[in-house]
C-alpha cells in the first residue's frame, strides 16, 4: 500500500476553504487535536449526507462519520502524527453516511500545521 502523503506546512500555507471547495477529493480542516471539525469540502457533505453546521457539532467528529475500525484507523494516524512520523500509510476508510449507507475512501494526504490539521481522501 502506498504511503500517507504527510506535510508540515505553517499556519498560512493551508489552502483557503474556498479552494478546497472546489476540489474533486474529499477534504476535512480540523483541529490540531483532530477532534474538532473546522471546515469539510462540498464533496464530502454530499458523501456524508450532513450539513456543514451538523458536521461541525460531531466531537470528536468521526466517532459519527466513520464505521468502528475507521474510527480507530484515524486515532492512530492521529498518535502516529504526535510522533513526527511521516511515513504513514495510506488508510482505506468505511465512511457512514447519514442514511446508515458504508462508503470506502482512502485517506492519501495528511497537512499539518501548528493550529490545523487538513486531512484528503478520495
Amino acid at each position: 500500500m502506498p504511503n500517507l502523503h504527510v506535510e508540515r506546512l505553517v499556519s498560512n500555507e493551508l489552502p483557503a476553504h474556498s479552494i478546497l471547495g472546489r476540489m474533486h477529493d474529499l477534504a476535512f480542516a480540523c483541529s490540531r487535536d483532530g477532534k474538532t471539525l473546522n471546515f469539510v469540502n462540498r464533496r464530502a457533505l454530499d458523501l456524508f449526507g450532513w450539513t456543514q453546521a451538523e458536521i461541525q457539532q460531531f466531537i470528536p467528529w468521526w466517532e459519527l462519520l466513520f464505521a468502528p475500525e475507521s474510527r480507530r484507523a484515524i486515532e492512530r494516524v492521529l498518535q502516529s502524527i504526535d510522533g513526527n512520523s511521516d511515513e504513514l500509510e495510506c488508510v482505506e476508510l468505511q465512511a457512514h453516511t447519514v442514511g446508515g449507507t458504508h462508503i470506502p475512501i482512502r485517506l492519501h494526504s495528511l497537512f499539518l500545521t501548528d493550529d490545523e490539521l487538513l486531512f484528503l481522501a478520495d
